[in-house]
């Protein structure tokens, strides 16, 4: 499980919605990243809907396959015994991309519950919702973020660690021979 969520915090409709939103991601990315590597527009990609819209400029090929692997990574992690951290702000994109195909998921079912009091517990702070925000444009490279501690919302720091003692994918960390 991810950061201070306790065991049985979901209900089983939750997990399972967790599981097949982690499931139909996983599938639509890959059919992104091969949407891509065939010359395909980044704005043309499912990946899009689920990332902050200010940036779609900077996104590409690379990107999107540094992103789809954080978000392998966020659903191996809400399923093991143990609890990890989100390592960096590409795997709180990538768990905010599964709570809200999962949201969608049960409202479909009408199954009457929502994923908010796990998406507290399992992020340390919501400062990367202010990159969905357009009031909050530029916040990142501001005196003001700085005195607000705001931590890697900078694009380029999207995939560097937040702590040595909680790493990233090695195909994401910076200077990983898969990004030369």
């Amino acid at each position: 499980m991810i950061g201070d969520v306790p065991e049985r915090l979901l209900s089983s409709e939750q997990d399972h919605a967790l599981r097949s939103a982690a499931a139909v991601l996983l599938d639509r990315f890959f059919a992104d990243i091969g949407h891509l590597q065939a010359g395909g527009d980044f704005s043309d990609t499912n990946m899009v809907d689920y990332l902050p819209a200010r940036f779609i400029p900077k996104y590409d090929h690379l990107f999107a396959k540094r992103f789809l692997t954080c978000v392998s990574a966020v659903a191996a992690k809400l399923f093991q015994s143990d609890h990890s951290m989100l390592a960096c702000v590409g795997e709180e994109l990538a768990l905010h991309a599964l709570v809200s195909e999962a949201s969608v998921i049960l409202e479909e079912r009408r199954a009457g519950v929502d994923l908010a009091d796990f998406l507290e517990l399992a992020t340390e702070d919501a400062d990367y919702e202010l990159l969905f925000d357009m009031a909050w444009d530029g916040i990142e490279d501001s005196e003001t973020g700085q005195e607000m501690r705001l931590a890697n919302l900078v694009f380029d720091d999207w995939f560097r660690p937040f702590r040595a003692t909680d790493p990233v994918h090695p195909y994401v960390e910076p200077g990983s021979s898969s990004l030369s």
